[in-house]
């Protein structure tokens, strides 16, 4: 029994360095300056505010990966109105996707549920930075995540807040104030940046895979033990 147990462990150790890549739990991040961009959304009754293009890196690639929660910091400027069902959400989508509408009817684009609440910590009528908890992913939603960060070779998307109803919302790229710490007050231009976080697991299909090469290297163990006891009881007799 010791000789199959040794058998295995070695077996898998060199599966899981050598044979097959098997992915690992973890958390991407990538933060940038915030774009700034804002056109007509849902036939112009509502707006997109566009938040940035965020690069990942997945040394291991993006095979076997599946997404499972996201959160987002951003700096944005909220009507009081955008609270609940009004509150705006967070869409992922291809790089360079400027038609929303259409892109959500294709799938080049996905709406999440992470909503930018005006009463979410800290509210204010100007700009405010805001950062969410991380919020789950569905099935189709990690799907099509998974095709979007796909069809780049880097890796990137872009990030958009939009509202159905609400026109009065903006991602700055930047903002100024004036500073009157000194004798006369000086304008002074502040860039803001954003920072979307990526919860990701291994697909199940990957841990089902290991775990079938684990019992076919058990087996393998076991079989080469009962040839090893038969060889040896013959040479006895």
């Amino acid at each position: 029994m010791n000789a199959i147990k040794i058998a295995v462990v070695l077996g898998i150790l060199v599966a899981s360095t050598t044979l097959i890549p098997v992915a690992q739990a973890g958390i991407a991040t990538s933060t940038v300056d915030q774009n700034g961009t804002k056109i007509g959304f849902n036939a112009n009754n509502g707006s997109a505010s566009k938040i940035g293009t965020f690069d990942f890196n997945f040394p291991s690639g993006l095979a076997g990966l599946g997404f499972t929660e996201a959160r987002i910091r951003l700096s944005v400027q909220l009507p009081p109105e955008a609270f609940g069902d009004l509150a705006p959400q967070i869409v992922f989508a291809k790089l360079g996707e400027t038609n929303l509408d259409q892109a959500l009817i294709t799938g080049d684009a996905i709406r999440t549920d992470i909503r930018i609440s005006y009463n979410l910590f800290p509210s204010g009528l100007g700009i405010v930075e805001k950062q969410t908890d991380f919020i789950n992913l569905t099935g189709a939603q990690n799907l099509a995540l998974s095709a979007i960060l796909a069809s780049d070779p880097s890796s990137r998307l872009d990030a958009w807040l939009v509202s159905d109803t609400l026109t009065a919302i903006t991602v700055p790229a930047s903002g100024e104030f004036l500073d009157l710490s000194g004798p006369f007050p000086i304008a002074v231009v502040t860039r803001y940046n954003s920072t979307l976080d990526l919860k990701f697991v291994p697909e199940p299909s990957t841990s089902i895979a290991f775990t079938g090469l684990s019992l076919w290297l058990l087996r393998g163990a076991r079989s080469w033990s009962r040839d090893r006891n038969k060889k040896s009881a013959k040479i006895k007799g």
